[in-house]
């Protein structure tokens, strides 16, 4: 969408020409937008009577859409979105680099250089500033953004969240973020009893962001940054985890339309979803279960019928599902589906499955199904677990890992989950339990 302001000339202060203050600008949104996807004009609706005071740009957009904004003067200092937005005031920066005494650690440490989803999310989030405004008025990049008095809107808040937990206002993508196990990605690694170093390549931004300098430090012989340690770390997967901010255009001058994005989305996905040698066990093989591949000794792999069908979805079709914001949709960064069951009841809400079988079964069925799945798979595993005994072979262990770790329990790929179990099964002897308990009547 676009939108478009009008500047507004005030009344000058003062009783004579001579005494009078300058007249002041007031800018305001037009109460309309273009789509730039229909090609007209629509309604933008913020009040029931234009002009109001939430189509104040200055009081209500403008800390978002230009550099160094000031509330008390409502002045700003560079237009746009520029680089002391993401970095902080550059002075001490440019100072260090003149000096030609700061070595190249010193000019890292004059500017901020960080990971912290919070840069981003001093635009991209919804709250309310300790005086009102809709965004972190006394933020600079390298702040903690949740302790200076900015608070989110409330989970619960109808008005910007729909009911199956993912953002019906703009520009929420922190709120949803910091909501998921991306944000607690490193403490749930700091829970466990194998967490280590090489571990951050998938659970904290840090790690990759510390290659960065290191890499520049390499290419001019200086020194290189430091390792990052699982205790040193300080934050789970964060927005530069999967979006690059400074890709430059192509060849041919332009941009391309995933050019935030640092991958193929599915192959940005699937590089951290996916089996690793790191752990010595079987981990989070999500990959490995939605393609189909072996990786149990003596069982063959079945792909996912929705991972060969041709156009069939990827993680982002589910997992970050386009939902409505405003009058359009947006891709949501919750990182769940959007559920069947409780989009049934919300008319404007398209939940992940019917896009695609809306024509063979209905919402509130597929809540059904995937219900069932869960819930069958779910016992299997836990009756499995009970008959584990010291004698059971490892591959079996290994199997459940698998299953457990996919982490779907089964919707991924439910035919591939079935062989697995049904070959756990037989090894325990819950199969030749289940046909005995049938055959008596118990």
């Amino acid at each position: 969408m676009e939108r478009y302001l009008i500047a507004v000339e005030g009344e000058a202060a003062g009783d004579d020409e001579e005494a009078a203050e300058p007249a002041t600008t007031q800018y305001l949104v037009l109460p309309v937008e273009w789509n730039v996807i229909a090609g007209r004009w629509q309604p933008y609706t913020l009040a029931e009577d234009w002009p109001a005071p939430e189509y104040d740009w200055e009081d209500q957009c403008a800390a978002c859409h230009v550099t160094g904004f000031s509330v008390d003067t409502g002045t700003w200092l560079e237009n746009g979105v520029q680089c002391e937005t993401c970095h902080g005031p550059g002075s001490a920066h440019l100072e260090a680099v003149r000096s030609r005494t700061a070595t190249p650690a010193e000019q890292r440490a004059s500017i901020v250089l960080s990971p912290d989803a919070a840069i981003c999310g001093q635009c991209h989030s919804a709250g309310t500033a300790p005086d009102g405004h809709p965004y972190p008025t006394d933020y600079l990049a390298g702040d903690a953004l949740l302790d200076s008095g900015y608070a989110l809107v409330a989970p619960d808040d109808a008005t910007h969240w729909w009911a199956s937990g993912h953002a019906s206002h703009p520009n929420m993508q922190f709120n949803e973020w910091l909501n998921s196990t991306h944000a607690s990605a490193l403490e749930g690694l700091r829970s466990s009893e194998r967490a280590q170093d090489a571990c951050l390549a998938c659970h904290s931004a840090d790690y990759a962001w510390s290659q960065v300098p290191a890499e520049a430090a390499d290419e001019a012989e200086g020194e290189g940054a430091q390792p990052v340690t699982v205790a040193g770390a300080v934050y789970g997967v964060t927005c530069v985890s999967c979006h690059v901010i400074h890709q430059a255009p192509g060849e041919d001058d332009t941009v391309p339309v995933d050019f935030l994005l640092a991958g193929e989305p599915y192959a940005l996905c699937v590089s951290c979803h996916q089996d690793t040698d790191v752990t010595g066990v079987i981990h989070a093989p999500v990959k490995e279960m939605y393609e189909g591949e072996s990786i149990i000794e003596g069982i063959d792999g079945v792909p996912s019928a929705h991972f060969v069908a041709a156009g069939g979805p990827t993680c982002v079709t589910c997992h970050m599902p386009r939902v409505p914001v405003e009058t359009a949709t947006r891709g949501s960064h919750a990182f769940h589906p959007v559920m069947p069951g409780v989009a049934a009841n919300i008319a404007a809400l398209q939940d992940s499955c019917s896009i695609c079988h809306a024509d063979k079964v209905d919402a509130p069925s597929l809540q059904v199904l995937i219900n069932d799945i869960q819930a069958d798979t779910r016992a299997r595993l836990e009756a499995a677990r009970a008959a584990l005994t010291e004698e059971t072979p490892a591959w079996v262990e290994a199997a459940l890992r698998f299953v457990e770790g996919d982490g779907s329990l089964g919707v991924h790929n439910y035919v591939y989950t079935d062989i697995v179990l049904d070959r756990v099964e037989r090894e325990l002897g819950l199969n030749d339990d289940a046909a005995a308990g049938a055959a008596t009547g118990q």
